[in-house]
């Protein structure tokens, strides 16, 4: 009997020991700077289109703007019309799901 209780402890002390994560602080993927986001949206405008790279891009821009950050009326109208030029020239239907978002949010 003290056998097996031994065993059980040791199989839950191993259990716990492989189980322990890193205590490293998590880093959010999205949190960019207003400049960071500036800089990315240039990919709206390329040939041929990146469309995992714009969505993330676009990912980028509707959190900083849910976090209650905004742009000056030109970098506005500059991604307003980008956006209008994803949204029209894609088959792709994500990428015309984040362009309407984008244009609704902005």
């Amino acid at each position: 009997m003290a056998l097996s209780s031994q065993f059980k402890d040791r199989i839950v002390v191993a259990l716990k020991e492989s189980l322990k994560f890193d205590d490293k602080e998590f880093v959010n993927p999205w949190k960019a700077d207003k400049q960071v986001i500036v800089h990315e949206w240039k990919c709206f405008a390329d040939s041929p289109i990146n469309t995992h790279q714009c969505l993330d891009v676009g990912t980028k821009i509707l959190y900083y703007l849910s976090l209650g950050g905004s742009f000056l009326p030109a970098e506005v109208t500059d991604v307003f019309f980008k956006c209008m030029r994803l949204f029209g020239d894609q088959k792709n239907p994500r990428l015309r799901r984040m362009a309407y978002l984008l244009i609704k949010s902005l």
